[in-house]
């Protein structure tokens, strides 16, 4: 039963005889932080922070805004703060299993995806939803979020070099810890110890992304998050992600999503 996976850190927004949606929460400090009990049931989390989650018997990995990992029935793992803010993120389980975990790869174990800025927009918009209590195409909404999860990158790290999987995930790292300031990424790189060219290149072989681009969609995704709090403070917000200044951010923010900061405000505050 996928209602068996909501613990006692997580708050429900929506639940049926078919699918779970639940918002997870948990500090590096409170006592269970590193325990992850075995999921009865395949789910997909989103990141809403960054954390390492070790898999059983293999090397940690970074899950944050960019990435959605699939748990598979019977993953064991455990989890590793990376900030203050310990674990948050939002995640879902449907009960007619949907075609990503049938992979291999997702199979009893715990598996790491890119998650393609659409998708990640369009969780944010069913989650503001089900909180509003608007349940109305949710179960259809969250398979919608995992085909477009299914269109992104294949499983990281998976089928690459062992090299340049290290080398990504001490600049992801790198990345997740500061993406806010406007730091060169030569210089954030540089106590790494490797040159900046090759954390470049295996940036693309396991990834497909830039060091640059990764960043560039953190900061983007922790904005759409952030801009409904922010209304008549664009400013702030853009200088606190690192933009230069409110045109710089309106214009890379239009770019990425087609929209206005305005109209994505607009399109995430549900009308109950």
């Amino acid at each position: 039963m996928i209602s068996s996976l909501v613990g006692p850190r997580d708050s429900t927004r929506y639940a049926s005889s078919e699918a779970i949606l639940a918002d997870f929460a948990t500090r590096p400090e409170s006592p269970d932080f590193a325990h992850a009990p075995r999921p009865e049931e395949p789910f997909a989390a989103f990141g809403r922070s960054s954390v390492l989650i070790r898999r059983d018997g293999g090397e940690a990995f970074l899950a944050d805004r960019n990435t959605v990992t699939l748990y598979g029935p019977g993953a064991l793992y455990r989890r590793a703060p990376v900030s203050p803010s310990g674990d948050r993120s939002s995640w879902f389980a449907l009960r007619r299993r949907h075609g990503l975990f049938d992979d291999p790869a997702t199979d009893r174990r715990v598996s790491v995806r890119l998650c393609p800025l659409p998708a990640y927009m369009e969780l944010l918009r069913v989650v503001a939803r089900a909180r509003a209590g608007l349940a109305d195409g949710v179960e259809e909404a969250l398979r919608g979020v995992l085909d477009g999860v299914g269109r992104g990158r294949s499983p990281l790290g998976e089928g690459d070099p062992g090299q340049a999987v290290v080398r990504v995930e001490a600049a992801r790292r790198r990345i997740a810890g500061s993406f806010r300031e406007p730091v060169p990424l030569r210089d954030l790189f540089s106590p790494l110890g490797e040159p900046h060219y090759e954390i470049c290149r295996a940036f693309g072989r396991v990834l497909g992304w830039t060091p640059h681009r990764y960043r560039e969609e953190l900061r983007l995704r922790a904005a759409l998050e952030e801009i409904p709090a922010a209304a008549g403070s664009l400013t702030d917000l853009a200088l606190s992600l690192g933009y230069s200044s409110h045109s710089h951010f309106t214009e890379r923010f239009r770019r990425a999503t087609g929209l206005a900061p305005s109209e994505w405000a607009r399109r995430i505050t549900p009308v109950v």
